[in-house]
């Protein structure tokens, strides 16, 4: 905080001309901000009606008078930070924010309608954190970047959770944040289309493993024994990377995950010393590769989330009303 802008009764000056005095918080946590009406309302439309003749904030405004304005369910440091951003004070922003401040912030972006006066800033926190963050915190993030309103980052996180996140999800909103949490995307977070859209991915990772010697048994040789000798490595090598058996293993592991330990699938062993050169154990140096090819092809066709498809559930259509194309039958945009 800057010392400046503080007086000796703990009021932060945010505006010194200011004409309005918001009481934030309860108790030890309170803080009081001296803000300008005309700027917060220029962000703001609930500010904006807030201020004028009608409510009690607003008569006591065109009265003259700074009895504060309190707004006890607000957090203190959220607040702050908003009417620093709105007043052009970017020297006292800080540059990162931790998880709590951050939805504190799309909380109250989203309680008094300003998420476009903040969305450089919003751009900023959010990717400091998710380039580097875990699965736990990537759902978190999910939620910040709905309340913030940033759709590229929605998108990535989501795209992020399919291809990052092993076993379920667990979106555990605070009260104040389900408040601004719609159905729609609580339901899509939880077991929804993000859930729907693994078990997809899982079954098709499912299916590459299984199809991975069917070059080899679909033949006319796949009762000789070099067949079933290379079939058994091949399971006994899955069973070592730990995945097989799938039904047990797979859901054990994220996408990517998978994936590298397939990067690790040994090779058949050689079991064909006497075989005639057409014989179709031959193939089984193909197996890894092909495999690894038809899982990273999955993987290439994942896409992420479209946030405004998740807000009018699908109503934007796509190419045509979203701020990240993509076919309007999907609910998702490029990852």
């Amino acid at each position: 905080m800057d010392p400046s802008s503080s007086d000796p009764t703990g009021m932060t000056k945010v505006d010194p001309r200011g004409d309005v005095v918001f009481e934030v918080g309860e108790n030890d946590l309170r803080a009081q901000l001296l803000v300008s009406s005309k700027v917060l309302g220029l962000a703001s439309p609930v500010f904006l009606a807030m201020f004028k003749r009608g409510f009690q904030e607003g008569e006591n405004l065109f009265c003259g008078s700074l009895h504060p304005v309190h707004l006890p369910d607000d957090d203190p440091e959220a607040i702050t930070i908003l009417c620093n951003i709105l007043h052009l004070r970017h020297r006292l922003i800080p540059r990162v924010l931790t998880l709590e401040t951050l939805s504190n912030l799309a909380v109250i972006c989203d309680k008094y309608d300003c998420k476009d006066a903040v969305t450089s800033w919003s751009i900023i926190w959010l990717q400091s954190w998710v380039d580097s963050a875990g699965p736990d915190v990537l759902e978190k993030l999910l939620f910040i970047a709905y309340g913030l309103d940033i759709p590229d980052v929605f998108t990535k996180i989501s795209y992020s959770l399919l291809t990052l996140h092993a076993g379920p999800l667990g979106l555990n909103p605070t009260p104040a944040e389900l408040d601004i949490l719609p159905e729609n995307l609580f339901g899509m977070a939880q077991m929804d289309d993000i859930e729907d859209g693994r078990e997809s991915i899982y079954a098709e990772i499912q299916r590459a493993i299984e199809n991975g010697i069917s070059s080899m048994i679909e033949g006319d040789d796949n009762g000789k024994q070099c067949i079933r000798s290379a079939v058994g490595h091949y399971f006994q090598n899955l069973s070592k990377i730990g995945l097989w058996p799938l039904s047990d293993s797979l859901r054990k592991y994220s996408v990517s995950d998978i994936i590298t330990k397939a990067s690790n699938l040994e090779d058949p062993e050689d079991d064909s010393s006497r075989c005639s050169y057409d014989c179709q154990c031959a193939r089984k140096e193909y197996i890894g590769p092909r495999l690894q090819e038809a899982l990273e092809e999955i993987r290439r066709n994942i896409v992420g989330f479209c946030l405004d498809c998740a807000k009018t559930e699908g109503v934007s259509n796509g190419y045509q009303g979203c701020r990240i194309p993509h076919p309007p039958e999907e609910w998702r945009a490029s990852g």
